[in-house]
């Protein structure tokens, strides 16, 4: 009797998380939901998920962000995870949104692949630009309040970017 309980209580802890991702809303309008994609971006090729958690928004929408990245590079087991937070992010204009994280994320994936690795961009390397170049399995879920947070807005995206 005890096992079936078990079994039970898993099954329905699965089903409640799925009831929660399926109630997460789709951002409106067709893939890329208003990101820029340029798919024939030449360049390195660096693959992973991005994670960013939109909180603390004041009423101009702008948001303090969490933003966790983790890259591959193509073709290799060379990859890294990445983290830094932000304010001013408003999650509601996805192009200048898109634009702040990359810059917020930049000198760390340059340096980390094509740098000297030590927090310092090496002089030759801070031209170099990241595009994305494809956005896939894009989710996004609304997190009520926490004891952490506010109400918070979380997205979860494959990607791939060219660094060139």
């Amino acid at each position: 009797m005890k096992r079936s309980a078990k079994l039970l209580a898993i099954g329905l802890l699965f089903a409640a998380a799925a009831f929660v991702f399926a109630k997460s809303e789709q951002p409106p309008g067709q893939p890329p939901f208003g990101l820029a994609v340029q798919g024939d971006a030449k360049g390195t090729k660096l693959s992973g998920a991005l994670f960013v958690e939109f909180h603390h928004c004041d009423n101009t929408g702008e948001c303090q962000a969490r933003v966790v990245l983790r890259l591959r590079k193509a073709n290799t087991n060379d990859f890294d995870t990445f983290y830094d937070d932000t304010t001013g992010i408003d999650p509601a204009n996805p192009g200048v949104a898109q634009q702040e994280i990359i810059d917020l994320m930049a000198p760390q994936v340059i340096d980390r692949f094509f740098g000297n690795n030590n927090g310092n961009v090496t002089d030759d390397r801070t031209d170099l630009q990241i595009k994305l170049k494809s956005v896939s399995e894009f989710g996004e879920l609304g997190v009520g309040q926490t004891d952490l947070t506010s109400d918070s807005q979380v997205v979860l995206t494959d990607l791939v970017i060219a660094v060139n």
